[in-house]
């Protein structure tokens, strides 16, 4: 193994600026290019758009439309720590089955569903073969066309095992724990596609992609390049970090470590031994410079960080930017979160609410006015206004 790299905190933020498309934006169209990096997260439902927005220029709704509705080259479905997202349609296992555990590895099954894991002890089953079944039937249901989400759901609890239900307070009804609905999608069976009103529907994967629906790949070679997105965007980083973020079991997370440990090198980052591709280390070291200004939309990608102190060093300012709920956007300037923001809309209106955390100059004041007004047609408005605090 080559010597240990020693990086600084700039030269890192750069490169997971650069490696998520932050640093300046991609040419108008770039939308794969974008999501492939890893992923494009649309939690809550409809942020895919402005995430794409802070990645691509001149995005439109009607190409993102075109995109993901008509040549269905993007999909959207659950998969990292279990939020939906907007991925590649030809990457489909690297998004969803590469972050299932094998079936014979119980304990990581476990932890998947650890919240809801009385229902399974009590009902005295394995939870791997009871999320298998669950998905199988899933595709049953959904073979005989799309489903909303709670049609669903009700027709799933009904042809489960009744001792595999909970009793769902919000609901008032018993059907099976959300987080096990949503590993359904883990096994790429069925996705989330536009519906004619408001809600969206579930469909079998193979249904609405038919001839686009990409090739079988090897569950390792999924794995294996999980981590490698992951580290390109977050690099460099350690085993734990790449956990946390895919939302998998310590345990499975070091298993896929251990499938591209050999294409590791090692990387003194604070004085922590953390990991990157080595493919990477030169672009880790030369890191282009990010752009002026950037908005990060509430909970994009790139704030999934996992050693935020790196992202944002005033721990006193880590309650502003991630709260359970409710998450502001985040303002960046030459790549330093330097204040938050939040969107509110009034009639065709966009008005853009900003916390400043240090004083900002005319130029960027500009910039940040420049970026809510592409902001503004993408929430359905025709004019944007920003507010200084």
């Amino acid at each position: 193994m080559s010597e240990t790299l020693t990086v600084s905190q700039r030269q890192v933020l750069n490169f997971r600026l650069a490696g998520q498309h932050l640093n300046q934006r991609l040419p108008a169209g770039s939308l794969l290019e974008a999501a492939e990096a890893c992923g494009i997260r649309n939690t809550p439902p409809g942020s895919a758009i402005l995430e794409m927005n802070t990645r691509v220029g001149g995005i439109t709704r009607a190409a993102f439309e075109q995109a993901t509705a008509v040549d269905k080259e993007l999909l959207n479905t659950w998969s990292i720590a279990n939020n939906t997202y907007f991925f590649p349609t030809r990457d489909l296992p690297v998004f969803t089955s590469a972050l299932l555990p094998d079936p014979s590895d119980e304990q990581s099954w476990r932890f998947l569903v650890r919240a809801t894991i009385a229902v399974y002890d009590k009902a005295g089953v394995q939870v791997g073969e009871s999320i298998k079944k669950i998905g199988e039937v899933m595709g049953d249901i959904l073979a005989q066309g799309p489903l909303p989400k709670g049609e669903l759901s009700t027709a799933l609890s009904q042809r489960v095992p009744q001792d595999w239900l909970y009793w769902c307070q919000g609901c008032g009804a018993y059907h099976v724990p959300e987080t096990s609905f949503r590993l359904g999608a883990w096994w790429g069976g069925f996705c989330i596609t536009p519906g004619d009103g408001k809600d969206n529907l579930f469909m079998r994967t193979d249904r609405w992609l038919e001839e686009k629906l990409p090739p079988e790949m090897d569950r390792q070679a999924a794995r294996r390049e999980l981590l490698r997105r992951y580290l390109r965007c977050y690099g460099p980083s350690t085993v734990t970090h790449f956990a946390e973020w895919a939302g998998i079991a310590p345990a499975h997370a070091r298993q896929i470590w251990q499938l591209l440990q050999e294409e590791l090198v090692e990387v003194n980052f604070a004085g922590k031994q953390t990991w990157l591709h080595r493919e990477d280390a030169v672009k880790l070291q030369a890191a282009p410079s990010p752009r002026p200004v950037v908005l990060l939309p509430p909970y994009d990608p790139y704030l999934m960080c996992r050693d935020r102190e790196t992202f944002l060093p005033d721990k006193t300012l880590h309650k502003k930017v991630w709260n359970a709920i409710g998450n502001p956007g985040i303002l960046l300037v030459e790549g330093i979160v330097t204040g938050i923001w939040r969107p509110q809309k009034k009639g065709k209106h966009f008005l853009l609410k900003l916390e400043a955390f240090a004083p900002l100059s005319r130029e960027v004041c500009a910039d940040i006015e420049a970026e809510a007004q592409l902001q503004a047609p993408l929430r359905g408005c025709v004019s944007s206004e920003v507010s200084y605090s």
